[in-house]
């Protein structure tokens, strides 16, 4: 075999058009020059758009227009992060309106119409090519609900009894009594009764920042709400009270419960103080306020992992005691 003589040839220069090399670009290769400048701008105008009254639905539906317009002047697919975004809300309050679980009366229709146009808009671009089959999947699924499932009917010999509300009602009774028993002892209900209390106080919608009464001040403006957070004081009092009464339970896992409610009162007080002065709208004092609560409350980290961490040394040390045989601490070296 005659073997090749002279300088060996170069190695050519890589082919940077190559699809083997333009699928390392993460997507980049699928973008035109200007394309993320396009995106960013679509994106930019539609976060810099002012709060919109959520509690007015004409208010609402002005600013929906608003965004299905702006995608059609820029050539933009409308996205449900991107509709949430002109709104200024979440995607989980959507999901609420849409769904009828809260705002039913007024917004759920207006939303529905909406969201229909979109999923319309989506089934064409999935028809016609106008989008990765891939990505048009995940947004069919992540989005509208479709699923790829295989459903097994199954009939049972018997008709299933049908449960009644009032049942159902009484089981849940009997599940809370269940756990809050177990883990706060006889007086349960005491501390059950406080905790019902500082939770209303702490309405879940507004502190989701959706019962603003007017949304141009703030989020979280609402000063009929002031009472609430000030009643939380005399909550946080009465639930350090009741801990005191139960520092030594028959039980640790008692004892622990209730000495971490004596953590979360200062806790729900400490909140309560900034969102007070948030919901008359002040904005820079509530801030600071939240900021040093923060750096004080957080000097409890140590002293409430404490319980946990000391918990599980015990069950170490128990687990260490009753094991028949020699536990061998490192190598060479047996207790």
């Amino acid at each position: 075999i005659k073997r090749p003589t002279g300088r060996p040839r170069k190695n050519p220069k890589p082919d940077t058009t190559s699809s083997k090399l333009r699928t390392t670009s993460f997507g980049q290769d699928l973008a035109e020059p200007g394309d993320n400048s396009k995106y960013l701008g679509h994106a930019l105008t539609i976060a810099r758009m002012p709060l919109v009254d959520l509690n007015d639905i004409e208010a609402v539906k002005e600013r929906i227009d608003w965004y299905f317009e702006h995608c059609f002047h820029n050539d933009m697919k409308p996205t449900v992060s991107g509709f949430c975004n002109a709104l200024k809300i979440s995607r989980q309050a959507l999901l609420q309106w849409k769904n009828g679980t809260y705002r039913k009366e007024t917004h759920q229709a207006v939303i529905l119409e909406a969201y229909s146009l979109m999923e319309e808009l989506w089934e064409n671009y999935m028809q016609n090519g106008k989008i990765n089959p891939v990505s048009g999947i995940f947004l069919g699924k992540n989005n509208y609900g479709y699923a790829d499932k295989q459903e097994y009917v199954l009939t049972p010999n018997q008709q299933q009894e049908t449960i009644d509300p009032a049942t159902i009602a009484a089981k849940y009774e009997e599940l809370t009594e269940d756990y809050f028993s177990h883990i706060y002892g006889k007086d349960w209900k005491s501390a059950l009764a406080v905790l019902k209390k500082i939770s209303a106080a702490f309405d879940f919608s507004f502190m989701s920042g959706e019962r603003s009464v007017d949304p141009s001040v703030s989020a979280y403006f609402d000063p009929a709400r002031a009472k609430d957070f000030d009643d939380v004081r005399d909550y946080a009092a009465e639930l350090r009270s009741l801990v005191a009464a139960h520092m030594a339970m028959p039980t640790r896992p008692q004892t622990v419960s209730w000495r971490l409610l004596g953590y979360a009162a200062d806790f729900f007080e400490g909140i309560a103080a900034f969102m007070k002065e948030k919901c008359v709208g002040h904005s820079a004092l509530p801030l600071q306020m939240a900021k040093e609560f923060l750096v004080e409350f957080g000097k409890n980290e140590i002293a409430i992992e404490r319980y946990y961490d000391q918990a599980n040394a015990g069950k170490s040390l128990l687990l260490a005691v009753k094991k028949p045989k020699k536990i061998v601490l490192q190598a060479g070296t047996e207790a």
